[in-house]
């Protein structure tokens, strides 16, 4: 995924398709694959990733083993990648 061919949007746009990207050596992306609100009015997505090569794709999992991860902080936080994902980050392909 490149941060050229793609564009910034706000939390309240986020969609499933839409992504977290962060630059680096390693980079890394998450992909949102659903979005809901839970009966609390949380709000949660579904998140994939893969790695290079880009051969195998899955699911993650929440640190409470729910396939479902928190919207309603600062930023996004796996347990799979060392650093939280900001909304600053987030984005969609133009």
């Amino acid at each position: 995924l490149d941060r050229k061919s793609s564009t910034k949007l706000d939390r309240a746009e986020l969609a499933p398709g839409d992504f977290f990207v962060l630059p680096g050596g390693p980079g890394h992306a998450i992909l949102i694959l659903d979005v809901a609100v839970k009966e609390s009015g949380e709000k949660v997505a579904l998140l994939g990733q893969g790695f290079m090569p880009a051969q195998d794709f899955h699911v993650l999992r929440a640190p409470d083993r729910s396939v479902w991860f928190s919207l309603d902080g600062d930023s996004v936080d796996t347990p799979f990648w060392p650093e939280p994902f900001p909304w600053s980050s987030l984005r969609r392909m133009k």
